[in-house]
């Protein structure tokens, strides 16, 4: 790790109590230098501006924690699971209840993408399969806005006409999730670079049929990224799903996953 960085990792570590050692390096560079250009300062003037600013190393650690999230967001992957996975679950597992886990959610947008995709294949097909989402994060204030399921116009760009009639109420330019999608989503607290937990306890036991693990892994290191998928790993059930993002299909291919469906980051064991 370059030096720079160790020094920045080890003041926030040491001054502030937070471990920011996970992140990947080219990731962490990226955002201090992010940081240090907005305030026009050079990268060792912003090391000392670390040093004596409680305010800045949380503008930091903000910044790490990127929470960037819209529904449908891939729209190919979104496509595949609408016409291919979720189909093939719900023939598949017939009869009982479907597990998904959307395990970095932040504001809910993924796993109600999944939900309204499962409710309208259940509506047209007549399913008897039931399903369940587990959601899960790490950003507590996030997973209580996704409770409220309250989102802005840009957050359901790539939402059809047709969906936004059926699922979101509006009012003052505000869309309201309609609350028997919220009641298929379980959000709760949970820490993928926790040593000791393997799934959300929520679940209880894991044997997840669909894993949306996506936009998150990029960010780490690559032994961070491994020890990540190994839980994940450890959770699915025989012929389940992993989804990842665009950006991160090497991370799961070199993890022991093959591409279900070439080109949408969507995996199998």
């Amino acid at each position: 790790m370059d030096s720079g960085i160790e020094n920045i990792v080890s003041l926030i570590s040491d001054g502030y109590g937070e471990d920011i050692s996970s992140y990947d390096p080219s990731f962490v560079m990226r955002v201090i230098n992010s940081r240090a250009e907005s305030l026009s300062v050079n990268n060792s003037a912003y090391l000392d501006l670390l040093k004596n600013s409680k305010e800045e190393s949380n503008l930091l650690i903000k910044s790490l924690n990127i929470n960037f999230s819209i529904f449908f967001r891939n729209t190919f992957t979104y496509s595949v699971l609408d016409h291919v996975v979720i189909p093939l679950l719900l023939r598949s597992r017939a009869g009982r209840e479907i597990r998904v886990w959307s395990a970095a959610c932040s504001s809910g947008e993924e796993p109600y993408s999944i939900a309204i995709i499962f409710d309208e294949l259940i509506n047209t097909q007549r399913a008897e399969s039931k399903y369940r989402i587990i959601a899960t994060d790490i950003n507590k204030a996030e997973l209580e806005s996704a409770k409220r399921a309250i989102y802005s116009a840009s957050a359901i760009e790539n939402v059809s006409y047709k969906r936004v009639k059926n699922y979101f109420t509006i009012q003052d330019e505000r869309f309201t999730l309609i609350p028997a999608i919220k009641s298929y989503v379980d959000f709760s607290y949970f820490d993928l670079l926790d040593k000791e937990g393997s799934c959300p306890s929520a679940s209880i036991f894991g044997n997840f049929d669909l894993i949306i693990c996506s936009n998150l892994l990029y960010y780490y290191k690559k032994e961070e990224r491994a020890r990540i998928l190994d839980k994940v790993k450890s959770c699915m059930a025989p012929g389940a799903f992993l989804v990842t993002g665009e950006a991160e299909r090497d991370c799961a291919l070199e993890s022991g996953f093959y591409e279900f469906y070439s080109g949408s980051a969507i995996f199998k064991k």
